[in-house]
């Protein structure tokens, strides 16, 4: 919830950062994040074409558009990083369309349903 509007470009962050609820609504250029990158609660819109996370990415309450969301509240979101497309939902981070359907289309996924509404939801993107 700080006053945060911007961060220096080419920034590398070994751990998480966590710009959650904070007034920032556009990320560095050459941003990396050797942890998770909490967005939540900002004005971001888009990401950065050579933004590197680590671990998860969490874009609750962001303009970024919802695919889909699921009986949990977990809500799907697609951005665009580069010429990757990465799919977001809940604590999850896929960095390409294969790797999302690979996941929520196992057939040892654990509610056969769900994962068929996210893979249809990706599949539209």
């Amino acid at each position: 919830g700080t006053a945060i509007t911007s961060l220096p470009d080419n920034l590398s962050v070994g751990g998480s950062l966590y710009l959650r609820g904070t007034a920032i609504t556009s990320l560095p250029d050459n941003l990396s994040v050797g942890g998770s990158l909490d967005l939540s609660g900002t004005a971001i819109t888009s990401l950065p074409d050579n933004l590197s996370v680590g671990g998860r990415l969490y874009l609750s309450g962001t303009p970024i558009p919802i695919l889909y969301t699921d009986a949990r509240g977990y809500e799907l979101r697609k951005v665009t990083v580069g010429d990757a497309e990465w799919f977001v939902a809940g604590c999850r981070l896929f960095k390409s369309r294969a790797d999302a359907l690979s996941h929520w289309g196992s057939p040892d996924y654990p509610d056969r349903e769900r994962g068929d509404d996210f893979c249809a939801a990706i599949r539209d993107a």
